[in-house]
């Protein structure tokens, strides 16, 4: 009987413990410290170059095609924020973007010719 109370006291305290750190995971997004970004060409000519600052560093994608598209990734382990400038093929700029991510977020930049819409698909985690 004694070995039986001390066999159930141990799976008690691996499930607390494992809880405890599934929460801690999510609270802290220590799955995937990751922000997902999809830069989708839907003007009517070429991207030069696409420039993506973010609080950790930055990031420049060329050579976009209308109708094409690129995704680059980034590190944020928790609130981020990023802005984007495009450059077109015949030398004319639009900036704009994002303000907020987390960690975990994926967003569709739709880049058009006259203006750049975020499109968020949360926590998506996709490879």
């Amino acid at each position: 009987m004694r070995t039986l109370l001390k066999f159930v006291a141990l799976v008690a305290m691996v499930l607390v413990s494992f809880g405890v750190g599934a929460i801690t995971a999510i609270v802290f997004h220590l799955g995937s410290p990751i922000v997902t970004v999809q830069l989708k060409n839907s003007s009517s000519q070429k991207i030069a170059s696409v420039h993506l600052d973010h609080e950790y560093g930055s990031l420049s994608v060329t050579n976009i095609e209308p109708g094409g598209s690129r995704k680059v990734r980034f590190y944020s382990p928790g609130e981020s924020s990023y802005k984007i400038k495009v450059i077109f093929a015949n030398g004319s700029t639009i900036s704009g973007g994002a303000g907020y991510v987390e960690a975990g977020y994926g967003v569709t930049e739709v880049i058009t010719d006259t203006l750049i819409k975020s499109d968020f698909q949360l926590f998506s985690y996709a490879p």
